[in-house]
């Protein structure tokens, strides 16, 4: 019988070259894994973030749109048509659409409370390629023109980079 002495046993401390080899490609391939998914995740995040704040501007577009709509009516008199829609092509630079309203946005005490609302999509300043919508609002009196002093026109941008 052979006797088993300390001197004898070989206690192994550490790990061999070959499994810290191992260990560390493992860790890589989690690490890059995990890298990967967020990199995913933090894209979709921006998109939906996106996509929010379109949605966003199409609700205020809409509710705009609304008012204006709520209050029109054919201001020329019977037969006369109540919208005026140009198509892209028949005006410089795009799309337009006109009618008579009771709704403003910007009305003062002195104002007629008729109003020609115009929204057109024209081309953006920075790239002609995309459009943006604008509203112009003028106090309107049936039957006369306004001086230039009484017609204070109002513009606004209501939305930018549609395609």
């Amino acid at each position: 019988m052979t006797s088993f002495s300390p001197r004898r046993l070989k206690i192994r401390a550490g790990f061999t070259l070959l499994e810290a080899i191992c260990a560390l490609a493992i860790a890589a391939l989690v690490i890059g894994a995990t890298l990967g998914v967020l990199r995913f995740t933090v894209r979709a995040i921006e998109q939906a973030g996106g996509r929010m704040r379109q949605a966003r501007v199409a609700w205020g577009i809409a509710r705009v749109l609304r008012r204006d709509f709520e209050g029109a009516f054919a201001a020329g008199g019977e037969g006369a048509p109540a919208l005026v829609a140009l198509p892209v092509g028949l005006r410089e630079g795009g799309a337009s659409l006109e009618f008579t309203t009771t709704s403003s946005f910007t009305a003062r005490a002195n104002d007629p409370g008729l109003y020609r609302v115009e929204y057109e999509l024209r081309p953006s300043r920075k790239n002609p390629e995309v459009r943006r919508l604008i509203r112009t609002e003028t106090p309107y009196v049936v039957g006369r023109e306004l001086d230039p002093s009484e017609a204070r026109s109002a513009v606004e941008t209501l939305a930018e980079g549609i395609v």
